[in-house]
């Protein structure tokens, strides 16, 4: 399948997201909650509040990864560099700086195995996963072995990251 084929589906029907894996294999999956949604929806309001535009901060952007292609919960692209469609409706990865999944029930492995290895083959910076439980687990790039290190400081409760003030991230904030 190709992301013309994809596409495709994904445009004849709304209410699932489609993605397809590097080594060709179909994901077909439900948009999401109600409470997911909200989770995306608070986090998005949180990025904007540390200083980051509708531009940067996209939710739902289909991006291209490898020979495949990916639909985040929530983008965060550098300042002047907003998604730009380069096959099928999809974006390319430059410019994008951080990606935040929400786990949907049972997709857990599929947030910490597949797609935490294709975006960091893919070169973007930070991944950040929020799981069921409201954890939010925040990953680095190292750029010398092309693989995810979690944050030093841990597991954040997401109620904790949603009240923190502007200054609480500095590697989010001016991005």
């Amino acid at each position: 399948m190709d992301l013309d084929a994809l596409a495709a589906m994904a445009a004849a029907d709304e209410t699932h997201r489609y993605e397809l894996s590097a080594d060709g294999a179909l994901s077909i999956m439900p948009a999401g909650d109600p409470e997911r949604a909200l989770t995306v929806s608070r986090l998005v309001c949180w990025l904007m509040d540390q200083g980051l535009s509708p531009e940067q901060v996209v939710i739902s952007c289909a991006i291209k990864v490898a020979a495949g292609a990916r639909v985040p919960d929530v983008t965060v692209w550098a300042k002047g560099k907003p998604p730009r469609s380069v096959q099928s409706g999809y974006a390319a990865t430059d410019g994008l700086l951080q990606i935040v999944e929400v786990v949907a029930p049972g997709t857990e492995a599929f947030d910490q195995v597949a797609r935490r290895g294709e975006y960091a083959a893919a070169g973007i910076l930070r991944y950040w996963i929020v799981e069921e439980d409201g954890t939010v687990l925040r990953h680095a790039l190292d750029v010398r072995g092309r693989q995810y290190v979690p944050d030093p400081a841990g597991p954040l409760p997401l109620a904790d990251l949603l009240s923190s003030g502007p200054d609480a991230f500095d590697d989010v904030v001016g991005v």
